[in-house]
């Protein structure tokens, strides 16, 4: 059912590797315009995400507390400063958590797609879990992707490519 959302979601894994590869702990913190979501931030909200997508199905968080404190909706980059962790184990908490969904998604069946959106603020655009599921695997991830790309561009780093 998930199968070319997986392809997407092995992509998008690929390119945040190639995205951030390089870049310091203390270099992805650095904010170069107001407002821009950094690399460190753009990377925790990340690994949160996919423990939401774990939630969705049925498996407990796995990420810090604290970490969705930082990063989760709402949050505002360069608030984070609390968060002791490495880029590199945020990356590790993102690669896990792609592992995880990689293995447990293919088990749903279409009763458990079609259920209610929980996320109420995201109802509107994504009415089924599904329908969520498919937004955090591609959209989701894209749309910071981008983010990185930009600050990586404002930066006066290279592009880097998604192949």
């Amino acid at each position: 059912m998930f199968a070319r959302d997986l392809v997407l979601y092995g992509v998008n894994q690929k390119y945040l590797q190639s995205l951030v590869s390089g870049i310091s702990t203390q270099e992805a913190k650095i904010q170069p315009m107001p407002g821009l979501n950094t690399p460190f931030w753009i990377t925790g909200h990340l690994a949160i995400s996919t423990d939401y997508a774990r939630q969705l199905l049925g498996e407990e968080l796995k990420c810090p507390p604290a970490w969705h404190k930082a990063f989760g909706p709402g949050s505002i980059p360069g608030n984070e400063q609390s968060i002791t962790a490495s880029m590199e184990e945020l990356l590790a908490a993102v690669h896990a958590g792609h592992v995880d969904i990689t293995t447990l998604l293919p088990s749903v069946n279409e009763a458990w797609a079609a259920q209610p959106n929980p996320v109420e603020f995201l109802v509107k655009n994504y009415p089924s879990t599904g329908d969520l599921m498919a937004h955090l695997l591609t959209t989701h991830e894209a749309i910071h992707l981008g983010q990185l790309s930009a600050w990586r561009r404002f930066r006066g780093l290279p592009a880097v490519s998604i192949g």
